[in-house]
């Protein structure tokens, strides 16, 4: 058999509230301050730490996040819902020019002149990487240009 109690935290006089409080209903712990305790770190290094060393890194005296993204990348765009970039290493702009009204529906769809564009300094050597499916159509297309450089 068991014994079911009910603290209604109704009346704060029923209690004795030490670090607590009773407020509408509820019984709630009060923070105490404690201005004479410092916390001073300087992130020199990692000592002492609980983290994972695959996603954080200790550099100048900073805690920050590893690069995730592949080697060698300056910036990415899924195009899952807009032209916009994800992201950028070099600190540009993330915001695409449209040229004409592709739609965004998972995926960039380009019919005709339709693309995105987006204003870099790029090095003289440089790569790209995208999966293109081809909407075909059952006759041969004109001329299609993937990417302009």
């Amino acid at each position: 058999m068991s014994i079911i109690t009910t603290f209604p935290f109704t009346t704060p006089g029923n209690y004795t509230l030490t670090n607590t409080e009773v407020s509408g209903g509820s019984g709630k712990l009060a923070l105490v301050s404690k201005p004479s305790q410092i916390f001073n770190e300087p992130f020199a290094a990692d000592p002492g730490f609980t983290y994972d060393n695959t996603q954080t890194e200790f550099v100048a005296g900073l805690m920050q996040q590893k690069d995730q993204s592949p080697a060698n990348s300056i910036f990415a765009a899924n195009y899952s819902i807009d032209k916009d970039l994800n992201w950028h290493k070099g600190g540009g702009s993330l915001v695409g020019t449209l040229n004409g009204t592709p739609s965004f529906i998972g995926k960039m769809v380009c019919t005709g002149t339709q693309g995105v564009y987006y204003t870099a300094n790029t090095a003289p050597i440089e790569s790209h990487k995208f999966k293109y499916t081809p909407n075909y159509s059952g006759a041969p297309p004109t001329n299609i240009n993937l990417v302009t450089v």
